[in-house]
Order: C-alpha cells, then structure tokens, then sequence
C-alpha cells in the first residue's frame, strides 16, 4: 500500500505518518525485504510493503511547521483476507432436553457469511 500526503504553509511543514492508537507501522528496511516496527515515518510517502491483515487500521498523516495549530488527516487501510475459524471446543456434552450453545468465531475481511448444517442438512 502506498500513502501520499501533501501540506502547504509558511515556513513548509514536515509531514510525519502515525498509527492510530499508538500501533507501529511495518516499514521496509532498505530495499530489502526484510521489516521493521517503526513509531513513525517521516516524509509525504507511506510506503507499506506487502499488506498484511495487522495492518488494517487507521494511518493518521500529521502535518505541523511550528506555527500552530498542526493538522491531521485519517486514512483507513481495509486489507482483505479469507475466513479462518478461531480454534474453539470440539467436543461438547448435555444431558437429553438439555440446551446447548455451539460457538463459531470467524475472522475474515469482508464479513464472511456463516452456515450451519447438521447431517448434511
């Protein structure tokens, strides 16, 4: 994913890039693939290198020169990824009449769309 955030004033602000909630952003290191945690990048270009789902969230551009007050804007990365089942109880036991609850935690992005069968009914 590639960010651009642009700000014009007198004297010229120095942009810096920020996860929202105090999150680190991955950031290539060199030009190798290698990463690492950062709390902030300096510069107009946010450069996420091959998108993860930890890195969906929102990215906050901050723009200040010193003369206030310093502006922000909040961008929001949506990264899209398949449905896996959180592990969970497989094996669950009750008495006859009794009730019992089955729980299924889906992560997915977007929304994935959940079906029960039993029997193959």
């Amino acid at each position: 994913a590639r960010f651009t955030c642009r700000a014009h004033g007198i004297p010229s602000p120095s942009i810096i890039w920020r996860r929202e909630g105090g999150v680190k952003i991955r950031k290539s290191i060199g030009s190798s693939a290698n990463t690492r945690q950062v709390k902030q990048v300096k510069g107009e270009h946010l450069v996420i290198p091959r998108v993860r789902r930890e890195d969906m969230g929102a990215y906050l551009c901050i723009a200040n020169n010193d003369v206030p007050p310093a502006v922000s804007k909040r961008i929001y990365l949506y990264v899209q990824f398949p449905p896996s089942i959180a592990g969970g109880s497989t094996l669950l036991g009750s008495a006859t009449g009794k009730d019992v609850t089955l729980n299924c935690i889906v992560e997915s992005y977007p929304t994935a769309f959940i079906v029960w069968t039993h029997r193959d009914r």
